[in-house]
């Protein structure tokens, strides 16, 4: 199936990194008996409707051994590696992920035959290509402004960098406008990645309020051009440890010539475009 592409490239990562070999001890959707140190990955799915299947997946990571101190061992190591992979990405083929940590790691339970079974929860997404729009390049740079040194802010997954702003273009809309123009409104939603709950409830904050205060930001200093902020919302997603979200509306008039208009009058992405 395509939605276990992910959860058998993050197996394939950790066989790579030389915690297993895929099929004989590192396992994914099934955990034969033997041997007794095994990793196996279940793939468990998820309800957001805003990212299709295949672009994220939430994944349960599960360590079994037959000691406290080898599992607990083992289970650090292999969350370092997902969460803090060489160059801020994990890659398999042409393929790249990161990942956002849901659950930390635990011990669970013991098996029948007493070996530990340690596990945690991760939430992964593919890292897709870049779309260009002046707009989000106009957001992010903004929104670099407000928060300041120490923050990475960008328009596509900078790995696992914290503390981050993640933003991207969730939709698009026209309405009425005078004369030979008419109203562009897009839709932009970022999702706010810190070391800490109050990090990423903070940069949320300073974002949104920033936002209210500002009423238009640049979009073209020299020419004078500007977007108008409607509606900034923050989301403190009560399923995450280290993760908030913003939602915002920018608009201007455009000519109804204009090449930043959309085909149809309305526009509303699955998922992110990155």
């Amino acid at each position: 199936m395509a939605t276990t592409i992910i959860a058998t490239d993050i197996a394939e990562y950790l066989a790579a990194k030389r915690e297993g070999t895929f099929g004989t001890n590192i396992f994914v959707d099934l955990q034969p008996d033997k041997p007794d140190e095994a990793i196996t990955i279940f793939d468990i799915g998820g309800t957001d409707p805003r990212e299709p299947p295949e672009m994220w997946r939430q994944l349960y990571i599960q360590v079994r051994c037959k000691t406290h101190s080898t599992g607990y061992e083992k289970i650090w190591r292999v969350l370092n590696y997902v969460l803090c992979p060489t160059g801020g990405l994990i890659t398999v083929g042409s393929n790249s992920y990161t990942a956002q940590l849901e659950e930390i790691p635990s011990i669970y339970d013991r098996d029948q035959t007493k070996r530990y079974l340690f596990g945690f929860r991760v939430t992964v997404y593919k890292v897709s290509g870049t779309i260009t729009d002046t707009w989000l390049n106009a957001l992010v740079d903004w929104t670099e402004t407000v928060l300041g040194i120490g923050w990475t802010v960008a328009s596509v997954w900078p790995g696992n960098l914290r503390p981050s702003v993640i933003w991207s273009l969730s939709g698009i809309q026209t309405s009425d406008g005078r004369g030979s123009t008419i109203r562009l409104h897009k839709k932009f939603t970022a999702n706010i990645l810190g070391n800490t709950p109050n990090d990423s409830m903070s940069g949320a904050v300073s974002i949104v309020s920033g936002l209210k205060a500002a009423i238009k930001i640049v979009l073209d200093d020299e020419n004078k051009r500007y977007l108008t902020v409607e509606d900034p919302r923050a989301d403190f997603q009560g399923n995450s440890l280290t993760k908030s979200q913003v939602t915002v509306t920018l608009s201007r008039s455009v000519k109804q010539v204009s090449g930043e208009l959309p085909l149809i009058n309305g526009v509303t992405t699955m998922g992110n475009i990155e």
